[in-house]
């Protein structure tokens, strides 16, 4: 059992100690340094500003492989920052850390989260960018505070249904990992803003995903999809809805009932049309569709008169609306065809 009575000051310092002692890279909490005892007078004298408490370390590219223990020690700490280490796992005692709000863990050697993860009731930000990680442990849905959770360029192929339970998330990015299904409860995940799936090989998104009643941006670029949702125009305050490189082959319709969207992107798919209806989405600013076997133009885009972007690249378009055509000197952008 490790003893906590002891001064948070001392703790630190002893956890100092033992870093240096376990990891093969002199290790320095601040850059410029390399001699020991200078950095514990350092760490002592910041503690002693502090009251004795030591609530915040950060450490980045110091060649940490291990992280003893006696991390738990530290019970104040509320901000834990190791990013661009050695770390290949994190001693179940992180557990104990409860008061910590903000742990960033990103490019290191992760290859798998200890249960005792899950009981960081205060946790709001979960970093684990560019690791290893192949699996999420169950007890991450009882990360009940949890706001933001970045687990990119890893090598997920599932996640834990258990991940439902987070419903104060506003921000899940799982971008470029093997994932080929979303958990069938993900709707119940009710605060998700900003969901971020790319590069992944999911062929169908879940239905309850129509339920996420404050989503604003979906990034699905890079899938197997084919088709949306029924009820997904329930999404009444989606902007942004990223379905570049998938497998479309039709548009969907019921996406020119969300009359709110702002950016919409279709490139790389294999859509023969647009349907005219495109036109009621009097808000888009960006259409992009490059890339697809599209023939011909609905006149209706004319209607968007907001709109700022028009990509239609690689197309073989017989001709352009004229409508259409008198609309391109307003844009901003614009992405010509090729026929």
């Amino acid at each position: 059992m490790i003893d906590t009575s002891f001064k948070n000051q001392e703790a630190f310092c002893h956890l100092f100690r033992l870093l240096s002692e376990e990891n093969p890279v002199i290790f320095s909490p601040y850059e410029g340094s390399d001699d020991l005892e200078m950095e514990t007078r350092h760490w002592e004298k910041e503690a002693d500003e502090k009251g004795g408490e030591i609530k915040e370390i950060e450490f980045k590219r110091k060649g940490i492989t291990i992280l003893p223990t006696e991390i738990a020690c530290l019970t104040q700490l509320t901000f834990i920052s190791l990013p661009k280490n050695g770390l290949s796992e994190l001693p179940k005692e992180i557990g104990l850390l409860t008061n910590c709000c903000v742990i960033n863990l990103r490019e290191n050697q992760l290859t798998r989260l200890p249960e005792e993860i899950g009981k960081l009731a205060n946790l709001k930000l979960l970093g684990l960018v560019k690791n290893q990680l192949e699996e999420f442990p169950k007890s991450i849905g009882k990360l009940s505070a949890l706001i933001f959770l970045h687990v990119s360029h890893n090598k997920l192929t599932t996640l834990p249904e258990e991940i439902s339970g987070l419903t104060q998330l506003e921000e899940l990015d799982i971008t470029d990992n093997q994932i080929t299904s979303l958990p069938r409860k993900t709707g119940e995940m009710v605060g998700l803003r900003k969901l971020e799936i790319w590069n992944n090989q999911i062929a169908e998104l879940p239905e309850s995903i129509v339920h996420l009643s404050n989503l604003e941006e979906l990034q699905a670029f890079g899938n197997r999809l084919t088709s949306l949702p029924k009820g997904i125009e329930q999404l009444t305050r989606l902007t942004t809805l990223n379905l570049n490189v998938n497998q479309f082959s039709e548009f969907p319709l019921e996406v020119t009932q969300m009359t709110q969207m702002e950016a919409l992107t279709f490139k790389c798919n294999q859509l023969p049309s647009i349907p005219q209806e495109i036109g009621r989405m009097k808000n888009l600013e960006w259409l992009i569709i490059g890339d697809n076997p599209i023939t011909h133009l609905p006149k209706e885009i004319a209607d968007l008169t907001k709109l700022e972007c028009l990509g239609i690249s690689n197309t073989p378009l017989e001709d352009i609306p004229k409508e259409v055509e008198d609309l391109l000197p307003k844009l901003t952008a614009f992405e010509g065809y090729r026929s």
